[in-house]
Formats: structure tokens, sequence, C-alpha cells
């Protein structure tokens, strides 16, 4: 327990956790993101997660605890691009005082953070790529670059077309076959999980076909005002189509001027897939990552 009177720190496991309660803090902060709901923590960590939870859920910070020769450490949940401190109103002094205890009592702490750090506590920057999706298409597509432009229609008049999937698991082994990180393959029943989790939730998958040939694949969650362009990938003949352009586009058609804000293509600091995103008239957001150690620096 950290802190004194009425509101104060309290480290919670998972199955103590009130979901709803949990949820609604997470909602209710100025940026809610999917990645801190406990569905998909739950699918990316098998609901091996605990929490630091202020006075009656008013603040909630979400820890990925593992341990390494017994020595404890955090770490960060795959497909979790940034966590962080989430309540109405995250009060930067209460935060200073849950970091300190954090580096304290953990040998490490390797986290992404989406709200900058308190002093003296500093991360290093990280950018994502966002695109407001919240006016009509022919608006949105006005932003366009010449690149997403040429590549859209490169895609087009090579027979692409695109489709929503229904059956969202299909799309895992073309994932994996054309992972060339070989990650997904590893996080392969973490990202079922997820698909099961938010089937009918805000969860869609969509293809790109020429003919019967699947080229690019992706996945995407909605949640609050977003869309989240979680996994891609393209077959080689998808690449040289063009394929993930067009699907991009055809994705952003079918969101745009509707009950989402932006379309968050979660990344990236890779230049190519950066350069992808901000054809398509994206902007950066920032977020930090934390690394700490008992004997090093902060940073």
């Amino acid at each position: 327990m950290i802190g004194k009177g009425e509101n104060h720190w309290l480290l919670i496991q998972r199955n103590c956790l009130s979901d709803e309660r949990w949820d609604e803090a997470v909602r209710l902060a100025p940026t809610p993101i999917l990645y801190a709901t406990t569905a998909w923590l739950d699918a990316m960590t098998s609901a091996r997660w605990s929490a630091w939870v202020w006075g009656d859920y008013e603040m909630v910070f979400p820890v990925y605890a593992k341990r390494k020769l017994w020595i404890p450490y955090i770490t960060q949940p795959v497909l979790c691009q940034r966590l962080g401190l989430f309540g109405r109103n995250p009060d930067p002094l209460v935060q200073k005082q849950l970091f300190s205890q954090l580096f304290r009592k953990n040998w490490k702490a390797d986290l992404m953070s989406q709200t900058e750090l308190p002093a003296p506590y500093s991360g290093v920057e990280r950018v994502n790529h966002i695109l407001a999706i919240d006016a009509p298409y022919n608006v949105v597509f006005a932003h366009y670059h010449r690149n997403a432009r040429r590549n859209i229609e490169k895609a087009r008049h090579s027979g692409v077309e695109i489709f929503k999937e229904e059956d969202h698991p299909v799309i895992v082994p073309f994932f994996i076959q054309h992972d060339s990180t070989g990650l997904i393959s590893l996080w392969r029943e973490k990202l079922l999980a997820a698909m099961e989790a938010f089937r009918g939730r805000g969860g869609d998958a969509w293809v790109a076909r020429k003919g019967e040939e699947l080229q690019a694949a992706a996945y995407c969650v909605c949640y609050e005002d977003r869309v989240y362009f979680l996994l891609c990938q393209s077959s080689q003949a998808g690449k040289q189509t063009a394929a993930m352009y067009l699907l991009i586009d055809q994705m952003v058609q079918y969101y745009a001027g509707g009950a989402y804000k932006w379309f968050d293509f979660t990344g990236s600091n890779l230049s190519s897939v950066a350069r992808r995103n901000l054809s398509f008239g994206a902007v950066e957001e920032t977020y930090w990552h934390v690394n700490s150690r008992w004997f090093g620096v902060l940073r």
C-alpha cells in the first residue's frame, strides 16, 4: 500500500479486480486506449497481469510483472503499444509517487507509457501515427499524398479486391506465413484469444484478394474514438500489386465519417512503414519508452 489518508495506491491481482470499474476508469481517461482494457490485457497476458489502483478506481495503472532468477521486473505485454496511468483526472504528483515505488520494488521496469513521466523521471520519445477520419471519405482522401494515390490505383488496376472477412481466425495462418520476424507465430494463441474476445465487440478482419489468391490481410479493433490497425501482412505478390494500400484505403472509406475520430496505425518507428502511414495524411503523436534498473540510470 502506498499513500496516506482515504486514498492510497493498492496493488491488486487480476482475479480481484472489478472489470466494470477498471474499464470505466480507462474509458474516462483523457486518452482512453484499447490496450488498457481488461479484455485486451487478458488476451495478451493470459490474464496474468495485476494493477496499482488509487482509491476507488479513480486512477489505475496496469502492470505485467515477471521474474528472472526470482528477481521481479516489469515488462510490456505483446501487442500493447503503450499503457500507463488512466483515470478521469490523472494526478502527476500521485503518478510520481507510484513510479518511485515501482522502480524501487522491481529490478527492472521496461514499459511504454502514453503519458509523459513527471520530473525527475523521463522516457525516450516514440512516435505513433493517426489519421483523422471524423469527416466524409472524400475529405479524408483529399489529404492523401501522391504516393498513396498512385499505389491505390496500381492495386485496383492489378485486379485486387477488398473484403471484410467474417471468419477472423482464417487470416492468422497468412499472418504467420508472411511474417519475416517470426513473432506472430509466438503470439498465435494471444491473437486468437483477442479475436474471440472482440468478436462482435469491434474486432474486424480485412483481406485483399486477386481472384482466389489472398495477397494481404489486416486485423483491427474499434474502441471508443479509434480504429486500431493492429496487425497486417502482405504476400510477395501483394507487395508487388501494392494490395495493402488499397486495403487501408477501403478500411478508411468504410469507417470515415462515422462513429470514430481516428484511424490509429499503431506505429511505426520503422521508416518504410512510417512513410506509408504518412502518405495517407496521418499525423504523429508521442508516447514514451521508460527503462529503469536498480543499478542503472532511468532513461
